[in-house]
């Protein structure tokens, strides 16, 4: 029997990144790509590390118990056993240095090397009986880490129930709370569930609201008909509408109108509060920015009322000039009193039919394209209120998938079974993206708030 737990390197660094980061954040501590090298403290010794040298991952603050700078090395191989010594040898550049080196392989080591003092103090090394303890400890990861057809490869039975899926949110939920406490290159990305609970319509209802507008002016006489038959593709439907209305400016009128008619009382607390508290956390933080797929402007009326400087980029004239970026990367449409305060290049910049997102994902130099790419690569994003099955936003994600590095999304899993959340979150982990998972919509609301305790 084939005993091999990982069908290849990916498989193995993916799966032990996972289980590294989330042990780092169990100690406050957190995991960075390895390019870096100015990690190490000058006042060890002046230490640096090989600026030619790529390392897997680094922890510049330490690892669990060890309070000093670890780098980490993955080794995978096909073969049963490794020498020690061999190992040693290899890296003898590595423990030259002032930190601790730990190597993670999934072979099984031939200890019979006698290790020196100095070697004991700098080397920890984990070989399959750790790894194959961190399977068992960490299922979820595990799973997402390989092939869904590799399970029935090996020889484990992965038994994922609710309770994992549980511990691998919390676990990740410590890694982003760890990420806004760095306050380095983290970014929100907001999609529509932010808008929607302060009653604006989604994607779909909005079309739906158009249609019934142009039934009721007789200007199509089966709408379900006409979109089936001409392909019922919400962006086709949109494409649809603008074509049929009587101008642009009534269009507009009511796409405005199905965003902000049935705004919700601020009575209540809702996600976007939660998220200016968040805002208010990074808000100094380096390279922080706020990315977001919605047309309103409930997120800037917040700031507003509480004095925080923004500047709102919605086309390829607007720059960042004061405060924190916002980029609507689909276009801004703010909130006016009548259809002639509505601003041409607002209701231009809205991308909403199938023309519109032809223009924009056909030009791979359009500034929204460009700043979307940015944040995927520079930042580590938290979703909120996205589905994330948006194609254009999902090809995007796939280009800038690092090794290194994952997103996180804010997910509800709504009574999915355990078996089936195993194949959602290993598919969205092939985009990059880590779960968190809730119970239900309003539980988005508590996770929130518990990333700023």
């Amino acid at each position: 029997m084939d005993e091999r737990r990982f069908a290849n390197s990916q498989e193995f660094t993916t799966f032990v990144l996972a289980v590294i980061r989330q042990k780092a954040a169990r100690f406050g501590q957190i995991i960075k790509g390895g390019e870096g090298t100015d990690f190490i403290d000058e006042d060890v010794n002046n230490a640096k590390l090989n600026k030619h040298r790529i390392y897997d991952a680094i922890a510049p603050i330490g690892f669990e118990n060890i309070e000093q700078p670890v780098v980490f090395e993955f080794k995978y191989t096909t073969r049963t056993t490794l020498s020690l010594q061999n190992l040693i040898n290899q890296y003898k550049d590595i423990l030259n240095n002032n930190s601790c080196f730990i190597l993670i392989t999934n072979s099984t080591l031939d200890h019979n090397t006698k290790l020196s003092e100095e070697e004991h103090k700098k080397l920890i090394v984990w070989d399959r009986d750790t790894v194959d303890r961190w399977i068992a400890e960490f299922p979820v990861d595990y799973n997402n880490a390989i092939s869904l057809k590799g399970i029935k490869e090996t020889d484990l039975t992965l038994i994922i129930d609710d309770e994992d899926f549980h511990i691998k949110s919390e676990n990740n939920l410590l890694v982003v709370k760890k990420t806004i406490d760095e306050n380095e290159s983290f970014a929100l990305v907001l999609g529509a569930g932010v808008s929607c609970d302060l009653g604006a319509k989604d994607w779909n209802s909005l079309l739906n609201y158009l249609k019934d507008k142009l039934l009721k002016e007789q200007s199509i006489l089966s709408p379900d008909d006409v979109c089936k038959r001409i392909g019922d593709t919400l962006l086709i439907t949109a494409e649809l509408c603008k074509d049929i209305y009587k101008s642009d400016i009534d269009f507009y009128w009511d796409i405005h109108n199905g965003i902000y008619s049935n705004s919700q009382p601020d009575r209540n607390r809702h996600e976007i509060d939660s998220i200016v508290d968040i805002i208010l956390r990074c808000q100094k933080g380096k390279n922080f920015r706020i990315l977001t797929y919605n047309y309103d402007d409930f997120l800037e009326k917040r700031l507003d009322r509480i004095n925080v400087p923004y500047s709102v980029i919605y086309n390829q004239y607007c720059m960042p000039r004061r405060g924190i970026p916002i980029y609507h990367a689909h276009g801004f449409f703010p909130q006016v009193k009548k259809k002639a305060d509505m601003q041409e290049e607002h209701y231009k910049s809205i991308v909403l039919t199938e023309s519109n997102y032809n223009e924009l994902y056909n030009h791979p130099y359009d500034w929204a394209i460009s700043c979307q790419l940015s944040f995927f690569r520079e930042n580590t994003c938290l979703f909120i209120g996205s589905s994330l099955s948006d194609p254009n936003i999902r090809r995007l994600l796939q280009i800038t998938k690092s090794d290194i590095k994952v997103h996180y999304a804010i997910m509800a899993k709504n009574e999915t079974a355990s078996k089936d959340l195993s194949v959602i979150s290993n598919h969205f982990l092939k985009m990059g993206v880590e779960i968190i998972w809730v119970d239900d919509y309003p539980d988005i609301l508590d996770i929130l708030d518990r990333l700023l305790v």
